[in-house]
């Protein structure tokens, strides 16, 4: 969120560290299986000017290993090459992966972080110079994500290497949202003219909805296993399609 009151230069992130002799997360439970009601330890991890860390401290960690959990605050101050005007740049798109051990965060400046819980380090993937719109995780491939950017591209990187990997365009406007198939092998990218479905491992087109007829799309989705498609449309208007033929199977309005 950037408008006033929100939480548009920070994230936050929680994660519960430890077990109790039951194997129940310590977050939630003391070490005799009751519910605790501790406090978790909070850590504040201002990440400008930084292309490596560790997100919790010492003192942060030992105290989950207590069975209290762990609480991270992530800001972003000022971009990598010093203050910037308004002296704090946006994270705008946050992804976790499917098993919630890593964190993808991209900013206004177009860094994109990458934040792994479970080894407690965070560090800086690439640096693309156009804002973030969107973000997601590739399907069946954990350590890299797809993000969408201001200058109408899909942008994917490799967190671990931190190489980028392709650049797509397809775009006439910036992608604000980007889904992977529940099956894997697909991802479906969403702009205000298009919905666009890409092939994950080729990186190719396969089929593409537009929006420029009903006024735009609002968002497109996948239901259950994926073998429909639903898109809302600015003008109210909302349709479902069949994944593997994208014929029209439904439409409210």
């Amino acid at each position: 969120h950037d408008k006033a009151g929100s939480c548009g230069p920070l994230i936050a992130a929680a994660m519960a560290l430890g077990e109790t002799k039951r194997g129940r997360t310590a977050a939630m439970h003391t070490r005799k299986g009751r519910s605790s009601g501790v406090t978790p330890a909070v850590q504040t991890t201002d990440v400008s000017g930084r292309k490596t860390g560790n997100i919790w401290n010492k003192r942060a960690t030992s105290s989950a290993l207590e069975g209290n959990g762990l609480l991270a605050v992530i800001r972003n101050r000022k971009h990598l090459g010093g203050f910037d005007s308004g002296g704090a740049v946006h994270f705008t798109r946050v992804a976790f992966s499917p098993i919630a051990s890593t964190m993808a965060a991209v900013d206004q400046k177009g860094n994109v972080f990458a934040f792994l819980l479970d080894r407690n380090r965070f560090h800086l993937v690439h640096r693309s110079g156009s804002a973030g719109t969107a973000v997601a995780f590739a399907p069946k491939r954990p350590n890299e994500v797809i993000v969408g950017h201001a200058d109408n591209t899909l942008k994917y990187y490799n967190l671990e290497s931190c190489r980028l990997i392709s650049t797509v365009k397809g775009h006439r406007s910036p992608p604000h949202s980007l889904e992977p198939h529940p099956a894997g092998g697909s991802i479906l990218s969403t702009s205000s003219e298009a919905a666009i479905l890409w092939d994950s491992s080729t990186f190719s087109r396969k089929r593409a909805l537009s929006g420029d007829e009903a006024g735009g799309l609002e968002q497109a989705s996948f239901v259950g296993s994926g073998e429909m498609m639903v898109t809302l449309f600015r003008d109210d208007c909302i349709m479902g399609w069949d994944f593997n033929t994208f014929k029209l199977a439904f439409q409210i309005t």
